[in-house]
């Protein structure tokens, strides 16, 4: 696996954690005075984000919990 991005803290938002899952696909934990507990997002970026460098945008997709469930539900990307 490739290294994991520097994901930083911002907008309301503290980064407690975060893990590479695969190549593509990370699972960051953060933490918000306006909710309670922390939250886990995952993040699903192209197969060569992380060798682009800093000069390269990409279509990114950020995975939140629903009504009823968690990050990891319904995207069948374990």
């Amino acid at each position: 696996m490739s290294d994991i991005p520097n994901f930083v803290s911002g907008f309301g938002l503290t980064v407690c954690s975060s893990t590479q899952l695969s190549n593509e696909l990370y699972e960051v934990v953060v933490s918000s005075n306006e909710v309670l507990g922390n939250q886990t997002i995952r993040i699903l970026v192209p197969q060569n984000y992380s060798t682009s460098g800093n000069n390269h945008r990409y279509p990114v997709l950020y995975l939140l919990h629903g009504a009823y469930a968690d990050a990891t539900a319904q995207n069948h990307l374990d």
